[in-house]
């Protein structure tokens, strides 16, 4: 199975999720984990009888738009459209790094290509919720559209890997006949003029840098006040282009290149936002060495990829004709909190109950190494839990940020100064404090995963289950499962053989359809090998009941490829034994 862990599609970002009560009780996976969004890629693989398999085999290559996600209710045997998207990403000249570099998600203006592909390959991404899956399918459950029958359909299962009886299902369906709209419920907008990002359940505003500024929870679950002041940054150490000079950067030597920021076209589960932006140095901006800030925003939560190195072999190829050394010698991430957190309380694994009034207090610093750091912020406003994952471990020093202070001020201002950003004052102002002495070969990757939870006053217990949830993995497989229609319902011993039919039409060209019989409940494989016995297509690969079955192929690989003309076999494995025949395939 794929592993992918909580909410964490990229290798470096930060990230906001709203979470409701439900997730506060044990349950079904879908309400455990109703608000993470699930990213899988097309080129995705899992571990699988012994070898690599393809998660999407069978639908790769596919026209997006003749892919359509549903899912099953068990209680009263229906299929639902589920909101989904596919995202494609497209290989092209990146103005920032320069040449043809980097897969983008959003055709830049200044580009040959108009369009992506539409087709399903490579890196484009399938964006689901977990809280919109259904239940497992029979295998003779099936959705109202013909088409559909002749390709195929892709279950994929969502797994807790520390509970593995919960799990939740969706299925990927093919078919050009398909009219049913995406449903979209999420109610996604952006408006430019403000950089603004809105869902029905939230609301998110950058600054004029690019950088954070307003969060908001919508009612019922909130009250729809901004809470955030800003999401601060702050580095200090030297800079050696022509002679050292120390330096002090925060989130507002970040510049925004405004007419450089995209949005993705139609979210529906998730909107894009990438955004040009550099650096200003005193008053200098280095607008030659630019970088792509790209957020991803989902019904309930938030990604930004974020991260900095300063090895020398990367400034030298982000400053080719310059011989540049920096030396980061002390960094810091925080999110302060404005007057709407007056009266809420602050939580880690080394303090209970801190409150946050405006007032200073005596809290314990600790942060564990290798840093796996948690804090929640709860109150009347909801509450927020946050976990920080360093991947640079070299630091000579990594503590807890805090600072709650109405009259404004820093903590920490013997490293980064007296003067503020933001509003000047701070509420429950937290994050992660690090200290680097000597090295010029760091990277500043910080993984930051932040629950903005709309359930007041929450305590000491509660932590441990949004902890549990916030570090738990998921596992992702696929099967593969054709059209397989019952003609005959039996009990067990009502089917005398076990029969595998030959093939009608044979030889066919198109498709052609595979009649079988079981005599009881029965693990069933069906596969397409070509003369070689090599397997060219899995059909089949799951349980099915007894009684007389009918799959069918459409002349087309695991890859979704068309096959040539040729004898190929259909072997059938099952409980009960393995039969085989042979089909004739003429293109």
């Amino acid at each position: 199975m794929i592993r992918l862990p909580m909410m964490k599609p990229f290798p470096v970002f930060g990230l906001f999720i709203l979470l409701s009560s439900s997730l506060l009780r044990a349950g079904s996976l879908t309400e455990d984990r109703k608000y993470q969004p699930v990213v899988i890629k097309a080129n995705a693989s899992y571990s699988g009888d012994g070898a690599n398999v393809s998660l999407f085999r069978g639908f790769l290559n596919t026209s997006v738009g003749d892919l359509y996600l549903y899912r099953y209710g068990s209680s009263d045997g229906t299929w639902s459209m589920m909101p989904y998207q596919i995202d494609e990403r497209t290989r092209g000249p990146d103005p920032v790094k320069g040449g043809d570099s980097s897969w983008f998600y959003i055709i830049l203006p200044d580009w040959s290509v108009r369009e992506h592909d539409g087709r399903f390959n490579g890196l484009d991404e399938l964006v689901f919720l977990i809280g919109d899956m259904g239940d497992r399918a029979p295998a003779d459950a099936w959705i109202d559209d013909a088409e559909s029958r002749a390709h195929g359909r892709l279950e994929l299962t969502v797994q807790d890997s520390l509970d593995p009886d919960k799990k939740a299902y969706a299925y990927l369906y093919r078919s050009a006949t398909i009219t049913e709209p995406v449903p979209a419920p999420y109610d996604f907008a952006y408006d430019p003029e403000t950089d603004r990002i809105d869902t029905r359940y939230y609301f998110l505003k950058h600054d004029r840098h690019g950088v954070i500024e307003d969060i908001g929870i919508k009612p019922p679950g909130g009250d729809g006040r901004d809470l955030l002041d800003v999401l601060k940054l702050r580095f200090s150490g030297v800079i050696d282009a022509f002679q050292p000079l120390d330096i002090i950067l925060t989130e507002n030597n970040f510049d925004l290149f405004p007419d450089e920021v995209y949005t993705s076209p139609r979210p529906v589960v998730r909107l894009i936002r990438q955004a040009k932006q550099a650096v200003r140095i005193f008053t200098i901006l280095l607008e030659d060495t630019p970088f792509w800030l790209r957020t991803h925003y989902y019904p309930f939560s938030g990604t930004i990829e974020t991260g900095a190195s300063i090895y020398k072999e990367d400034l030298d190829a982000m400053f080719p004709d310059a011989d540049i050394t920096i030396v980061m010698r002390y960094a810091r991430q925080s999110w302060d909190f404005n007057e709407n957190a007056r009266g809420m309380r602050f939580f880690n694994p080394y303090n209970r109950d801190i409150p946050v009034d405006g007032m200073r207090d005596d809290v314990d610093l600790t942060v564990d190494v290798p840093v796996n750091a948690w804090s929640l912020l709860t109150g009347d406003p909801g509450s927020i839990f946050t976990l920080m994952q360093l991947t640079e471990q070299n630091w000579d020093q990594v503590r807890l940020y805090y600072h709650d202070s109405a009259s404004g001020g820093q903590a920490d201002s013997a490293q980064f100064g007296v003067y503020d950003t933001g509003d000047g004052r701070s509420f429950g102002d937290h994050g992660i404090w690090l200290r680097n002495i000597g090295r010029d070969s760091l990277t500043f990757d910080l993984n930051l995963t932040t629950y903005f939870i709309p359930e007041k006053n929450l305590d000491w217990p509660d932590v441990g289950r949004i902890r549990d949830m916030a570090l738990n993995p998921l596992a992702i497989s696929s099967a593969v499962q054709p059209f397989v229609e019952t003609g005959v319902s039996a009990r067990e011993g009502e089917i005398r053989e076990f029969r595998l039919e030959q093939n009608t039409p044979n030889p066919f060209n198109g498709s052609t359809e595979i009649p079988f019989a079981l005599t009881r409940a029965s693990a069933v494989r069906l596969v397409i090998l070509d003369i070689r016995g090599r397997t060219i297509r899995t059909l089949i690969s799951g349980r099915l009941d007894a009684g007389a079955h009918r799959a069918v192929w459409d002349g087309r690989d695991d890859r979704s490829g068309p096959v040539s003309s040729g004898i190929y076999l259909c072997r059938l494995d099952t409980d009960e034994g393995v039969r085989t025949r042979k089909l004739i395939l003429t293109q």
